[in-house]
């Protein structure tokens, strides 16, 4: 199967066939083939990645330049003249996963997640693993998280063992009124769910949930600004 099976115009199937990406476009277009993919889907996907290509040839890069970076640079290029569409870096890391698998292109290099990173991916684990939240919950939790982190726990790990219901309930203070009531309630809720965390895994002795759950902290994060 080619790109024939989406396409039959010989100017559009020769365009897709030009730049680095040219020679993997029949073996693309058949791994969308046998994904499922629509009329629809499939022509998107492959019309990406011709545009990707040609973007390729023009910035003088080759087929062992291709990588993550290199997607990200194409995608902020493409915004300026046209509308993202969710399905655009799922179609180009579907690419990339390809190319991999041909031994095409280099293996992906693993960057290791910065400390606090590392502890926001942990606590979300966690909270998948452990507690049975579902992905979507779990997502809700991170921009909340990492506010605390960055201001109270920039150190990382070193920094809980001196965490105070002092500095959860001045946290709370500081930012109950930067969004809406039921913002703030959810940031409640991460807190207190991120300090449980802590205990569970021995970074902490004391439950300092209770610090959230206490009557102040409830008003702040219910309270309105006049």
């Amino acid at each position: 199967m080619t790109a024939n099976a989406y396409f039959t115009l010989p100017k559009v199937l020769r365009r897709l066939h030009e730049g680095p990406l040219g020679d993997y476009v029949d073996l693309y277009a058949a791994q969308l083939l046998r994904e499922g993919h629509c009329y629809q889907s499939g022509t998107r996907c492959i019309r990406i990645v011709g545009d990707f290509s040609q973007w390729l040839a023009r910035k003088h890069f080759n087929i062992n330049d291709v990588d993550e970076s290199l997607v990200g640079q194409y995608l902020r290029f493409r915004t300026q003249y046209q509308r993202p569409f969710c399905s655009d870096r799922p179609a180009l890391c579907r690419l990339l996963g390809l190319l991999r698998q041909i031994d095409a292109i280099a293996p992906q290099t693993i960057i290791p997640p910065k400390p606090l990173e590392q502890i926001e991916q942990d606590f979300e684990h966690y909270l998948l693993r452990e507690r049975g939240l579902s992905q979507t919950t779990a997502i809700r939790h991170r921009p909340p998280l990492r506010k605390f982190l960055q201001e109270c726990c920039r150190e990382g790990t070193a920094r809980f063992l001196r965490l105070s219901s002092e500095d959860i309930v001045r946290f709370i203070a500081d930012h109950a009124h930067d969004h809406s009531p039921r913002t703030a309630r959810s940031m409640c809720w991460t807190l207190r769910a991120f300090t449980r965390y802590l205990v569970y895994r021995g970074s902490i002795v004391d439950d300092l949930a209770a610090a959230v759950r206490c009557s102040q902290c409830a008003e702040l994060a219910i309270r309105t600004t006049a």
